[in-house]
């Protein structure tokens, strides 16, 4: 297995020569590009080989770099046979996904993951492994009883340093405060599907700068510096996702709890969630390797992997009845991350979604630095974000 440390046009290129050895050899192969940085993971890949005899040449790529790399319009890149990535990489359109065929699917898959694995009611993506939603962490060595809600933090006065931390300038993190507000600006199934000029997003945009300048939060503390800050102790409570449950575990053992986002009032606040899947980019279905395609497909919904990939990944898994199992097993912290999942929103996975994201950003910073008000902000926002997707359509 090799792992990406140099550039990816390297990392293609030998991604090509592992295909061009095994296109002339007599053994079955197929090659992978994954996103899931964890070493037990490749134990999977090379028990799959020894129970089918077909070889997997396999890297591990940085998520965003990978998506970088795959937005470039650029001949040299090697697009692998299969990919187990988020399930927003099946809205880059470039990559010619094929369609999954519906006998593919275990009957046994959930529901709510199939769906998320969806672009207009069409499954491009075999869901693995489940969850990516952000949740409340809190050190129950400061913490007796967690908060319910924004006032109970944004009241307490003791201290004037923060008591909380996020990566306050990334936007999936602000996606929690437009739901309780309402406010999320794209839903595939409405219309219009675009809605940023409105009083919930200038509500949203508020309240949530209005942590940042009353000292709630430090603005300026990125992902990382966030998850040091409640590792070290500095701050009681961390919002962050439930990918950082192991990595925090080991760090603050019993004394981490994990509960419910706090509400803003009496509206809840709920995190968008996601899957990682299995795809077949550049119609590689169509291509003589589809029942080998189909074994590796089969794998990773048994149960059997499924248990593994939840007892060994610390993930949530996709099969119902695994996914049963684990939850009635499971300690009150898994508890509470099932039970905040489970009410979380699926991330759409519309090519439309690169543009939101970056629309967010811009008002984000606009209204943040004064350059606008809230309502002018709202209107820039709707401008670019219509102008943006009808070039894109």
């Amino acid at each position: 297995m090799i792992k990406s440390d140099n550039s990816l046009k390297l990392i293609f290129a030998l991604l090509l020569f592992f295909y061009s050895i095994n296109s002339n050899a007599e053994e079955k192969s197929i090659s992978l590009v994954y996103t899931l940085d964890n070493p037990k993971f490749t134990y999977l890949l090379s028990l799959f080989s020894a129970k089918t005899g077909i070889q997997i040449d396999s890297i591990e790529l940085d998520n965003n770099k990978l998506k970088s790399q795959l937005q470039l319009d650029d001949s040299e890149t090697v697009i692998p046979d299969v990919m187990i990535v988020p399930a927003d990489f099946i809205g880059l359109k470039k990559l010619n996904y094929n369609p999954v065929p519906k006998n593919w699917l275990n009957p046994y898959l959930r529901e709510k993951d199939i769906k998320n694995a969806s672009i207009k009611g069409q499954v491009y993506g075999i869901p693995i492994i489940s969850g990516n939603h952000l949740v409340l962490y809190y050190n129950k060595s400061k913490v007796t009883e967690p908060i319910k809600n924004w006032q109970q933090l944004i009241s307490d006065t003791k201290s004037a340093l923060p008591k909380i931390a996020w990566s306050y300038s990334e936007m999936y993190w602000l996606i929690p405060f437009l739901t309780a507000f309402n406010a999320l600006p794209f839903n595939p199934e409405s219309n219009p599907a675009v809605q940023f000029d409105t009083e919930q997003m200038q509500q949203a945009l508020t309240f949530y700068w209005s942590l940042n300048r009353q000292g709630l939060i430090d603005g300026k503390c990125a992902y990382e510096c966030a998850i040091n800050q409640f590792k070290l102790g500095h701050v009681d409570y961390l919002i962050d996702g439930f990918w950082s449950y192991t990595s925090l575990k080991s760090s603050l053992g019993n004394d981490l709890g994990v509960t419910a986002l706090p509400k803003i009032g009496n509206k809840e606040m709920r995190s968008y969630y996601s899957v990682y899947l299995m795809a077949f980019p550049n119609h590689s279905l169509s291509k003589h390797k589809q029942a080998d395609l189909k074994e590796l497909a089969d794998f990773f919904q048994s149960i059997e992997t499924q248990e593994y990939l939840s007892e060994n990944l610390f993930s949530l898994p996709t099969h119902s009845l695994v996914f049963n199992s684990v939850s009635r097993k499971a300690n009150q912290n898994l508890k509470s991350v099932i039970s905040q999942m489970e009410r979380s929103i699926a991330m759409p996975n519309n090519p439309e979604m690169a543009i939101i994201w970056e629309v967010l950003f811009k008002g984000f910073n606009r209204y943040g630095s004064g350059v606008f008000d809230a309502q002018k902000t709202t209107e820039y926002m709707q401008h670019i974000a219509t102008r943006s997707i009808s070039n894109l359509n």
